[in-house]
């Protein structure tokens, strides 16, 4: 527990000093805080760093006085808190190692404010540096910017105030004057901007910065490739070839505050050596094979605390559950949900997806948290290329041959997600376990629709998905081969919904017909009112018979699934989203209800017998059961 926390502000305590400007007291008075803002103070046993020590004696904030009296909030002096100290040694651990920090946190800690503290402190002592804000979204970065702006300005009066220009509030400040008489710009030269990414990866592609504040990454889908790109600006060979570090990055996200970026927030945090920031034990999991993590600050930190600004724990967790009962009787579940994402116990409750989508929200968030958390299951899936294998007998309309196999290569950048290789029996032979799924498109290009097409494998057998391509190349046409490549490799049919047909045209101009899956019987026998007169795929007025049935299948076997994007899928889809990957999802599991309600054989698929493999005759691919 810390005491005597107040002593770490003796600018605020004592004011600043009265000596005569530029006599030796004075000199030396400044001398000190300078040194103190760069490299620390001790009081007793307790330190901390020069950004805490500018933060508590030169900052200004919105809060409650600390050192007088006051019932409102004002622009004021922050007082010591626990939450910050921790948060002030962790910046500079990882700006002294080279590393960024990435910290996901509660709401409403003040972490915005520290962040544009940070950003001060960098333009006030070292010249010629540049730091940014960048957000998804702009009200986040100007907010921070705006921190930075106000406490600038509250260092006028102190020897650390810069004269700006330009000073454009909320786009971008330059230490500088110009000198009229000699008609050059002169002054400290530094320089901090703010930045909104929306579509533009490389909007910090023109800087060389030297420290950038990532601003609520569960709102900046484009966070890690803005930093992508961002990187080698601030890298340098040093006079000895070496590669040094030149900047850091500060990532911020917040519970209750994620979005569309929640997928890339969440890849962040939990793969934090991905993005160069500093590890962190995971003390929150159990799992024997747990990954290390970023900096999480739980709900209990700054929620009671004592006048030496200690969070008391115990006093802080029975308070929090007690809220969490009282939401839990409340008529909206979301209030609960909301209440467990403001104040967070584990970080697995701050990157919860949380939507009014139609399925099993807890089984679905649970399992995805498992794998994210788990080294072996966040690296279970391999990505591969497929290619077919021909007999190299040229033909009119096939120079190429006839396909006679196909085999897979590894490759990173693939575009097949493989989860399960097929299992096969001693003969090589797949086993017949595998059932495909399809959601196509039609037009090559996607307009203003961001769809994708996407086919999954499901195995029967092990109630589990095995493999899924999610794409949309230049030409429908690359799609349409990715689906038949994987329901091949898998040797298993493809259900395909009846909607966006060319795909169809397509497996019949190459002889692939075979492969198609016809009508679902199990549909139809359920769906009386459907008028379509298809042979092949499936009426797209069925889907909420295909949606239930998928929904049936997560309350079921959500512990089973293994692809993290399809599970994120899952838990945003309503009635109202095109989502691809969740109906194809869907119709794997529809084709293998089909062939395990329709099949001769009793209802298990160890005892289906029959195994069904795909073969060319007179230039068309036949399978063995035809």
């Amino acid at each position: 527990m810390f005491t005597n926390t107040r002593y770490l502000s003796p600018v605020v305590l004592e004011g600043i000093t009265e000596a005569p400007v530029e006599s030796p007291e004075w000199i030396e008075w400044w001398k000190t805080q300078y040194d103190r803002c760069l490299n620390g103070y001790k009081v007793g046993d307790l330190s901390i760093t020069g950004h805490h020590y500018f933060y508590l004696n030169f900052w200004k904030i919105k809060g409650l006085p600390w050192h007088k009296e006051g019932k409102r909030k004002v622009v004021t002096a922050p007082r010591f808190l626990d939450i910050d100290h921790e948060f002030f040694w962790e910046a500079e651990k990882a700006r002294l190692a080279g590393k960024n920090l990435n910290v996901s946190k509660k709401r409403q800690c003040g972490f915005s404010e520290k962040a544009g503290c940070l950003m001060g402190h960098e333009f006030t002592f070292y010249p010629a540096s540049q730091t940014a804000v960048v957000a998804g979204e702009e009200k986040y970065a100007l907010n921070t910017f705006e921190f930075m702006y106000r406490g600038l300005n509250g260092l006028a009066g102190t020897e650390f105030y810069k004269e700006k220009n330009p000073d454009e509030k909320g786009k971008i400040i330059k230490a500088q004057k110009y000198n009229t008489d000699t008609g050059q710009w002169e002054g400290y030269m530094s320089e901090a901007w703010c930045f909104t990414a929306r579509t533009n990866s490389e909007v910090l592609s023109r800087l060389s910065p030297s420290f950038v504040v990532f601003e609520e990454t569960g709102r900046f889908p484009l966070s890690p490739s803005v930093y992508g790109k961002l990187k080698p600006s601030m890298e340098a060979t040093d006079m000895e070839g070496k590669l040094q570090r030149t900047g850091w990055c500060l990532f911020i996200g917040t519970g209750g505050d994620m979005a569309d970026g929640i997928e890339s927030a969440s890849n962040l945090f939990y793969n934090p050596s991905d993005y160069d920031c500093l590890e962190y034990e995971n003390i929150y999991s159990k799992d024997p094979e747990k990954k290390s993590i970023s900096l999480f600050v739980p709900g209990w930190k700054f929620h009671i605390i004592d006048t030496e600004g200690n969070s008391l724990k115990e006093e802080s967790i029975k308070d929090i559950r007690e809220r969490r009962v009282k939401a839990a009787k409340s008529r909206s579940k979301r209030t609960l949900i909301d209440e467990i994402i403001a104040r967070p116990e584990n970080p697995d409750e701050i990157y919860m997806i949380i939507n009014d989508c139609r399925f099993n929200q807890l089984g679905l968030n649970r399992q995805r948290s498992l794998i994210m958390n788990n080294d072996r299951l966040s690296n279970i899936s391999s990505q591969v290329d497929l290619d077919w294998i021909y007999d190299e007998i040229p033909k009119p309309a096939r120079p190429n041959g006839d396909i006679i196999g196909i085999e897979y290569t590894q490759n990173p950048d693939g575009p097949f997600t493989i989860i399960e290789f097929p299992e096969r029996d001693e003969e090589g032979q797949v086993l017949p376990q595998y059932f495909g799924g399809t959601d196509s498109y039609d037009k090559d290009e996607a307009q203003a629709s961001n769809s994708k097409g996407s086919t999954t494998i499901f195995n029967g057998r092990k109630k589990l998905y095995a493999a899924r391509v999610t794409a949309r190349p230049a030409k429908a046409s690359t799609f349409f081969e990715y689906s038949a490549k994987l329901c091949y490799f898998y040797g298993c049919t493809n259900l395909i919904e009846w909607s966006n047909i060319l795909i169809f045209d397509w497996y019949e101009r190459k002889g692939l017909m075979a492969m198609l899956k016809e009508r679902p019987r199990v549909v139809y026998a359920n769906v009386k009112d459907s008028k379509a007169s298809n042979k092949y795929g499936v009426d797209p007025s069925t889907k909420p018979f295909w949606i239930r049935a998928y929904g049936d299948y997560i309350d079921d076997n959500s512990d089973k699934m293994y692809d993290q994007i399809q599970i994120s899928r899952a838990l945003v889809y309503t009635d109202t989203t095109n989502c691809d990957i969740t109906i194809s999802s869907s119709l794997a599991y529809i084709n293998y209800m089909d062939s395990i309600e329709f099949i001769d054989t009793p209802n298990t698929m160890e005892q289906k017998k029959d195994y069904l493999y795909f073969q060319t005759k007179n230039g068309l691919m036949i399978s063995n059961l035809n």
